[in-house]
């Protein structure tokens, strides 16, 4: 990973995740973050690293700031450029939703995070009817809660479809995938194992949109 590990005031932190986070906006030169969710260890950094990132090897996972300014990242030219958004669509054949974050990060992204109508309505314009989409939002197993995969944003707008989410509290993951509703005439969220899915929907993680491809 890029970036110095800094030590705040000689501080070695012991905290969850939100606290690292708070730990680490108050800190002038802190950029990122990482968080060990077994141990509580929080490690800050003077650097920015792609949010999100899971190393499996040291079992950490990396977060930038949600109170730096996100440092520009160019849209990738077959990617879709809409305002402040930077997002392609792939076709998936079941992966999982691992696996699919793993598709994802290759080119820096992660599974797009809607949280907003504006941002769903933009991507409904690039969706096609009959197939089902992977976004970032999941219930881990017998759980019926559901979060956005960077683990920080908080789950204030939603989609779903009327009955939705459905089977909560599975045996399996569960996963949001965006499909078309004819009786409703449109795109809405639906719930259901995360390897049953057409397409997923990456977005990269801190694109600025003040900075354009030539």
């Amino acid at each position: 990973m890029d970036g110095k590990e800094i030590q705040i005031n000689g501080k070695d932190y012991q905290c969850d995740k939100l606290m690292c986070a708070i730990e680490c906006s108050k800190a002038h030169e802190c950029y990122s973050f990482s968080h060990d969710v077994k141990t509580n260890r929080c490690v800050l950094y003077d650097d920015v690293i792609t949010t999100g990132v899971y190393d499996a090897s040291s079992k950490w996972r990396y977060y930038t700031s949600p109170d730096r300014p996100k440092i520009p990242v160019l849209c990738p030219t077959d990617y879709h450029e809409e305002s402040d958004m930077c997002f392609i669509i792939y076709p998936e054949f079941g992966l999982g939703l691992e696996y699919s974050r793993l598709y994802c990060q290759q080119n820096d992204a992660d599974l797009v995070i809607i949280d907003s109508e504006r941002k769903q309505q933009t991507i409904n314009s690039y969706l096609t009817q009959g197939t089902s989409y992977l976004i970032g939002l999941y219930s881990s197993r017998y759980s019926s809660v559901f979060e956005w995969v960077d683990d920080l944003t908080y789950v204030n707008y939603t989609n779903w479809a009327p009955n939705e989410p459905s089977n909560m509290q599975s045996a399996d993951q569960r996963c949001a995938i965006i499909e078309y509703y004819s009786f409703h005439g449109q795109f809405k969220w639906g719930s259901y194992e995360c390897n049953t899915v057409d397409a997923i929907i990456c977005e990269v993680t801190g694109f600025a949109p003040s900075v354009t491809n030539a």
